[in-house]
């Protein structure tokens, strides 16, 4: 067994506590802010991107609601009370079709209500909404777009995202309690234990949707699913896409020792292999015994990140990851940011994905929530949040504190102050050449003025701020050999 690696290294975490803060650069600081603790145990998030304040909360036993952010309404939205919410079922998994309400779709994974057995059988199946005022679905109107069995109810997965490219992504559990002992995750027989990709705007083959032809195993023979795009999973239970750059990021629930961050960038063509059961992060979990876990030439694709169950030196921990998102909301302080969680944490964690090798996380401890199951956007990206007590969060940054000193040495690029506002004073690793050349990008990578020949005195260099609307902006040093970008905001 082999990793494949992002850019070719593994990524080493560099661990920033927000409770005794390490690094200079201005990190932000989010606030939770409670808007409603009347759901039951709450666990999916939507919006419909149809240019209004309303959020679509579900409920792991069925009824899902619309709640309007400006005035705190709630209203029955639909009622799937009844389906089988044993462990982990339930409603699994919401998402409005890219085109609603043109295309008038809500798509809905659920399990459901059999008699008893120790299985759960998930359905993933398109309902129509009503073009009435009532703007609420049937099950006169559903239309089933898979349904297969898993042998346990927990591991489960279900979550649903449309990418940028327009086509349904499905991301499943192994389904199989400890340790996939079907090995459905590395069986490509199988849907469980993969993220499936479909195209629900097509009709093909008896089915009710169709395989996008780009798919990686799209004319593969007929002992691998079509639908897979991405396999070695053990619960995507929650994944998103940036809604700027289109790259996939996957949460993946641990077994017994790691949770996982799984990077696509945008383009990627999928076909990845993470690597369960035969990998648990970086290390092996499978034995070598079983029927794939023994191939020495099988070569996996290593996580983003991950952290461990418990630590004694570090406080990124956690024991069942909630996925997030990277915020492009209405927030200037927390753009590019990946915001993500833990359901046994009362913890936030960010990630700049710019930072490079080594990855830095950043840990906010004691926020306000408990057992965060989802993160969901509105529809101006404004990032929201539920925990299984029945909170309906907003998360937003609060206002920056003082930056402290410049010092050395660092690794990194750090820039004070930041957020700025006419000049700014950089910091650049000891290993760095006194001439460097500056540049200052918008978020979007446009170049939008440089510093060609900028001279440091112990890596320490001041510039002005060329007249620039406020935002963010990434600030990239080099000196010909070495390269490091850090995120400034300018107010």
């Amino acid at each position: 067994m082999r990793w494949r690696t992002r850019n070719g290294v593994g990524v080493l975490l560099v661990v920033l506590s927000m409770v005794c803060p390490t690094l200079l650069v201005a990190q932000p600081r989010v606030r939770a802010q409670l808007l409603d603790s009347t759901f039951r145990k709450p666990v999916q998030l939507v919006s419909a991107n149809d240019g209004t304040d309303e959020l679509y909360i579900g409920e792991k036993n069925g009824p899902i609601y619309r709640y309007t952010v400006t005035d705190g309404r709630k209203e029955l939205f639909f009622d799937m009370t009844g389906v089988d919410s044993r462990g982990e079922g339930g409603v699994c998994g919401m998402a409005f079709h890219p085109s609603y309400p043109d295309s008038n779709y809500l798509y809905i994974t659920y399990t459901l209500n059999t008699t008893p057995t120790p299985d759960l059988i998930m359905r993933v199946s398109r309902f129509s909404v009503s073009r009435d005022v009532a703007r609420r679905p049937s099950w006169d109107s559903e239309r089933i777009l898979l349904e297969f069995t898993q042998p346990d109810t927990k591991q489960n997965g279900g979550g649903l995202e449309f990418g940028p490219d327009g086509y349904l992504y499905i991301g499943i559990g192994d389904g199989a309690g400890d340790n996939d002992p079907y090995e459905h995750a590395q069986d490509p027989k199988k849907y469980l234990g993969k993220l499936l990709r479909i195209d629900v705007d097509r009709r093909q083959d008896g089915r009710n949707y169709a395989i996008p032809p780009d798919n990686p195993f799209a004319a593969a023979p007929n002992d691998t699913l079509p639908e897979i795009w991405s396999l070695g999973l053990r619960n995507p239970y929650r994944f998103s896409f940036d809604r700027l750059t289109g790259d996939l990021w996957i949460g993946d629930k641990g077994e017994d020792v790691y949770e996982e961050i799984n990077f696509q960038a945008a383009g990627s063509g999928g076909g990845q292999n993470y690597g369960w059961n035969c990998r648990e992060g970086f290390e092996p979990s499978g034995a070598p015994g079983q029927r794939y876990c023994g191939d020495q030439t099988r070569v996996y694709d290593a996580p983003l990140l991950v952290y461990t169950h418990s630590s004694p030196t570090t406080n990124f921990v956690g024991g069942s990851i909630t996925a997030g998102f990277v915020y492009r909301g209405p927030d200037p302080l927390l753009q590019g940011w990946y915001i993500f969680g833990d359901f046994f944490q009362n913890s936030l964690f960010l990630f700049d994905p710019t930072s490079g090798t080594p990855a830095e996380v950043t840990v906010q401890q004691e926020v306000a929530y408990r057992n965060l199951t989802t993160f969901g956007l509105g529809n101006d990206k404004a990032l929201y949040g539920l925990d299984y007590n029945g909170g309906l969060y907003r998360f937003t940054a609060e206002p920056p504190t003082a930056v402290a000193a410049l010092a050395s040495p660092t690794s990194h690029l750090v820039l004070a102050p930041n957020p700025a506002r006419e000049a700014v004073t950089l910091q650049l690793p000891p290993q760095f050449s006194p001439i460097v050349s500056v540049s200052l990008h918008a978020a979007s990578g446009r170049s939008l003025h440089r510093w060609p020949a900028l001279r440091t005195v112990e890596g320490r260099a001041s510039l002005r701020l060329p007249a620039t609307p406020q935002g963010v902006y990434l600030l990239t040093c080099t000196d010909g050999s070495r390269t490091r970008t850090a995120r400034l905001v300018i107010q």
